[in-house]
């Protein structure tokens, strides 16, 4: 059969199938009866094969993306792929970020390593040959003095609201950049991923240093550290996802490299998604409470803020562990909350970290109501519920507070009992 002449008999069937797609794509699916629905299903099926006929004769190029055209508008119809609601967004964010972290726990570490053995590097070379400060310290701080800059701030009337939202967004979107580039080296086979991650702890570890040889650690450390903490965590989380796409090139396990690579860039793009919150974290803290410097906040204040923060940003990418079954990985997670506050001895992260134990004992009890936990941990949680909310009640005089902290653990305590009585019962073995 000539070209013209298919076309001339397959035309009809082309103008109804544009119809019904403008129907469908102006009104919905929905919105066609059945035999429209039946008679679309079949259309497209029908010009599929009109096109790969047109194709394989090498006919007109009109008519060729013409059907080209049809046909995805009704794939693009038929199957419109699954829709992302903020429900799923904030199930990934609250449960499935932290369940991916601990399956991927070991290149988050190694990102972490590397990171810290930059900071090592930094910090050595500094102390070995202070004149390398060119090629180690970050180049706006070459020309500044601690001393001289310490005595400005404290003079300083600090920055409008404005500014500090501007500066927030500034360090929000740059530090997206080098996240989403440490990831994007990962095609490397993970080696500009490792030196990207190392160089920024040699920068961290070589500008400490010089805070320190002016006898200003504290002052330093005070303000690095309230943002810091979830800022170089993402980094090394970005560093993860970038070490992930390397293994897909590296070791495919036996798959197609293609194949493998696609599969881990999936897992990759997962954990840089899952940077994104803890970057928004620390930019808004570096844009306000790390620019607000002693005497205006003492130094005691911000590391007991700063220990409150990282407890809290760890606490949450460790909660996945309150999910396992049996009660050790519960006791790993209430036992890291609980060293925690006792890190720092100032009273100040006592009563601020009262708060993070009270939200963690309330995770651990509430996660899993049908898994029974090991009393231990229950008398753990709720302990660090009761004594938390104690230190901030009888210190801020609120009983108010006091009142709902006491509510939050007794219904802590009854979701265990419940979870208890609906275990089903061992079965009996008669003789």
């Amino acid at each position: 059969m000539e070209l013209v002449e298919f076309v001339d008999l397959k035309r009809p069937r082309w103008a109804s199938l544009e119809r019904l797609l403008d129907q469908a794509e102006r009104d919905g699916l929905k919105k066609l009866t059945l035999e429209d629905a039946r008679a679309l299903s079949r259309l497209y099926r029908s010009a599929s094969s009109d096109l790969l006929w047109v194709r394989a004769r090498s006919g007109s190029a009109d008519v060729s993306g013409y059907l080209n055209d049809l046909v995805g508008r009704a794939y693009a119809l038929t199957y419109p792929g699954k829709r992302v609601r903020l429900r799923d967004a904030g199930r990934f964010v609250a449960f499935g970020f932290p369940d991916l972290l601990l399956r991927e726990w070991r290149v988050f570490v190694a990102s972490l390593l590397i990171c810290f053995g930059g900071f090592g590097f930094g910090w050595a070379g500094m102390t070995f040959d202070p004149d390398a400060a060119p090629y180690l310290v970050p180049s706006q701080h070459q020309s500044l003095d601690p001393v001289q800059r310490q005595k400005e701030e404290a003079e300083s009337k600090g920055h409008s609201g404005d500014e500090q939202m501007a500066f927030a967004s500034f360090l929000f979107t740059h530090n997206i950049e080098v996240a989403h580039f440490a990831y994007a080296l990962g095609i490397t086979a993970g080696v500009g991923t490792a030196i990207l991650v190392f160089f920024n702890g040699v920068l961290l570890g070589a500008l400490a240093w010089v805070y320190q040889s002016k006898a200003m650690a504290g002052w330093f450390w005070a303000w690095i550290l309230p943002h810091g903490i979830p800022e170089l965590t993402a980094i090394c989380l970005a560093g993860a996802a970038g070490f992930v796409m390397a293994r897909g090139l590296i070791a495919p396990r036996g798959l197609p490299r293609r194949v493998a690579l696609r599969r881990e860039a999936r897992t990759a793009v997962k954990l840089l998604l899952g940077t994104e919150a803890l970057f928004v974290l620390a930019g808004c803290i570096e844009g306000t409470i790390s620019q607000v410097h002693p005497p205006k906040l003492s130094v005691e204040f911000k590391i007991a803020f700063a220990t409150v923060v990282g407890g809290g940003v760890y606490a949450y990418l460790l909660s996945a562990l309150a999910r396992e079954p049996g009660p050790r990985p519960k006791l790993a997670l209430i036992a890291f909350v609980l060293v925690m506050q006792t890190m720092v001895p100032v009273w100040q992260s006592q009563l601020l970290f009262a708060g993070l134990a009270m939200a963690v004992g309330a995770v651990a009890l509430s996660l899993e109501p049908r898994e029974a936990l090991a009393p231990l941990a229950v008398a753990a949680a709720v302990g660090a519920i009761l004594l938390g909310g104690l230190a901030l009640g009888v210190v801020l005089g609120a009983p108010v507070f006091l009142l709902a902290v006491g509510v939050l653990a007794l219904v802590g305590a009854l979701r265990y009992s419940r979870s208890l009585r609906a275990a089903p019962a061992a079965p009996s073995v008669q003789g």
